[in-house]
């Protein structure tokens, strides 16, 4: 009996690893966002704390790179460091937009959390609607668009690979801008 209780339990914890990503491809495209390598079929427009403001997902010549993050969040602020270091290392690009996403809705908490963990990137607070529209509902997420408004890259959770990953694709779209 507690075998077949353990098998249950076991089923029920896979179905649920593997459902919200496939109910999240399915929201994808009902909300306007396509799989990676396809246009997103909607824009969103995201002003910055600092000013800011941007026109995502359609063709451009600006590339995004965008953090979806909160302030208790353990693996958000592990990663800082090291997207604070690809910031840096892009920052001659100017088509190449580094931008913090969070949902706090006080510009001068966030202006707070910046100087306290020094991130080096552009800053969005409310953006809980940034986040419905990219279907994030996990911190950290970090996401790519590319200059044809393509999403080049998602990423749930912390790990260096994907900190790295974001590198290598920053590095191929500025070869192939060249």
């Amino acid at each position: 009996m507690k075998k077949r209780s353990l098998i249950i339990s076991f089923v029920i914890i896979l179905i649920n690893c593997f459902l919200p990503s496939i109910t999240s491809s399915q929201n994808a495209i009902k909300y306007g966002i396509s799989t990676f390598g396809n246009s997103l079929r909607d824009t969103i427009g995201i002003n910055t704390i600092d000013g800011g403001v941007y026109i995502v997902g359609q063709e451009s010549n600006e590339i995004f790179v965008l953090n979806f993050w909160f302030i208790a969040c353990g693996p958000c602020r592990k990663e800082i460091p090291e997207l604070n270091s690809l910031a840096k290392k892009y920052s001659k690009e100017k088509n190449i937009h580094f931008i913090s996403i969070s949902n706090i809705d006080s510009e001068d908490a966030i202006r707070y959390v910046m100087k306290k963990m020094s991130l080096q990137f552009e800053q969005v607070a409310k953006g809980q609607v940034i986040a419905d529209h990219f279907l994030v509902n996990r911190y950290p997420t970090n996401i790519i668009i590319g200059q044809d408004g393509t999403l080049l890259f998602k990423k749930i959770g912390y790990n260096y690979a994907a900190i790295s990953k974001i590198d290598s694709i920053l590095a191929q779209q500025i070869v192939n801008v060249r």
